[in-house]
């Protein structure tokens, strides 16, 4: 997990990939914003032992229903950005895999993506490309909406309430009556004990 203070350092360092995640949040605000209410987005967002590149997500207007969306991105490395995307795509309803055409390992990159693109469309997993030339990002393949979270439901929510920022109380716990409350000697001194 990378500290806030490492994130700040290299965010303007055009060799890190936390350097353009201001693009590809910038393309997913625009994109989210033409559905639903109340939108949100967040880059580093940390859950326990994962931390999400860039999340994001909508409240459908008439529903209590939030659609989530996820971008993960990498410099280098496809194979683990595959897997940690694969991973995400429990949690989300949408989830992207996102490189810069400046990769510090393109040629890997592209050749992976290519390697492994049927099972990108198979799986529903969108792939984002910045072009530093053209200083915009291109949707490669379009991710859909993944089947994959239902068995995955709490993890969705907790995602949801860290977004959201909601303060879900769990439901308060119901005692039924004691063992004590059946022998009347016993209902006495409990009685006393709570006065």
């Amino acid at each position: 997990m990378f500290s806030d203070k490492l994130i700040e350092e290299r965010k303007n360092n055009p060799d890190s990939e936390f350097y353009y995640y201001r693009f590809f949040a910038e393309w997913l605000w625009n994109k989210i914003t033409k559905f639903g209410k109340d939108h949100k987005l967040r880059w580093c967002l940390r859950d326990n032992i994962y931390e999400f590149d860039i999340v994001a997500g909508y409240k459908h207007k008439k529903t209590d229903k939030y659609t989530l969306f996820s971008i993960e991105v990498k410099m280098n490395n496809f194979p683990k950005l595959l897997s940690q995307a694969w991973i995400r795509h429990s949690w989300f309803d949408y989830c992207y895999i996102a490189f810069p055409k400046n990769a510090n390992d393109f040629a890997s990159m592209i050749y992976h993506f290519g390697k492994e693109f049927n099972f990108l469309k198979e799986h529903s997993l969108g792939v984002l490309l910045y072009d530093d030339i053209k200083e915009n990002v291109e949707q490669i393949l379009a991710a859909t909406k993944s089947k994959k979270h239902k068995p995955w439901k709490k993890y969705k929510q907790k995602i949801i309430n860290k977004l959201w920022d909601l303060d879900i109380q769990p439901e308060p716990i119901v005692v039924g009556p004691s063992i004590l409350d059946f022998i009347p000697e016993l209902k006495a001194k409990k009685e006393d004990l709570q006065q």
